[in-house]
């Protein structure tokens, strides 16, 4: 089976119909998290990409039959998905990259100073406010999603959402400087296992955070009273 694919179809909505096209759009550097609601034409266009190479590369993606339509399923089911896949080990991944960005500065960073104290100190950051943003929507939005209380989840999305771009830029930060995730020729292993380690954190976060910008949240703001 493929994708009916249109110029006009959403990044979001594209991957939200097939999630294996998220390798496609990792690949090509086209952001379906904070920029899920671009249209293939408008992201093609903004990054300097053939529109009619990027279409026919997503329609000749097969669609993986057995994969979860995040989209169709009860949005309880997605947060528990999200909280169990992806909030219960970040705490231990951001701890793990943060101490390997320490140890590379501490080790090489005579090197390249001001590059690898600059990638400690956002990814410090990001772990300080990926952890805040977590217990956030542990401790208040989720609750009111399970719970069916549409009404007042108003705030917290936008909020949360805001919080979103700044993570996403916080990535786009780290892929910089780690030149997209290619160590220098003589990086130790640690190093190298470093920018390995972030190339697919980023790539999970990407996913995690557009689970909730373009299916969850969107999901929950629908399905809200009009009077609301």
């Amino acid at each position: 089976m493929q994708l009916h694919i249109e110029p006009t179809t959403s990044l979001g909505a594209l991957v939200a119909a097939n999630p294996a096209t998220s390798r496609i759009l990792l690949r090509r550097e086209l952001d379906f998290c904070c920029g899920g609601k671009q249209s293939i034409a408008e992201a093609c266009d903004q990054a300097q990409l053939d529109l009619d190479e990027i279409l026919n590369e997503l329609r000749s993606s097969t669609v993986d039959e057995a994969a979860i339509r995040w989209d169709q399923a009860a949005a309880s089911t997605l947060v528990a998905h999200i909280v169990d896949t992806y909030h219960a080990p970040l705490p231990e991944d951001l701890a793990q990259l943060r101490g390997m960005a320490d140890k590379v500065l501490r080790v090489h960073g005579d090197k390249d100073p001001l590059r690898l104290s600059e990638l400690a100190l956002t990814i410090r950051k990001l772990e300080v406010e990926l952890l805040d943003h977590m217990d956030k929507e542990e401790k208040v939005l989720f609750p009111r999603i399970v719970s069916h209380q549409e009404g007042r989840c108003t705030e917290p999305i936008d909020e949360l959402q805001a919080e979103h771009e700044t993570a996403g830029t916080a990535l786009e930060v780290i892929k910089r400087l780690t030149n997209g995730f290619t160590p220098p020729a003589a990086a130790c292993a640690t190093w190298s296992n470093l920018y390995a380690r972030l190339k697919a954190f980023d790539a999970e976060l990407r996913e995690h955070i557009h689970l909730e910008n373009n299916i969850l949240f969107p999901g929950v703001l629908t399905a809200q009273p009009a009077s609301s």
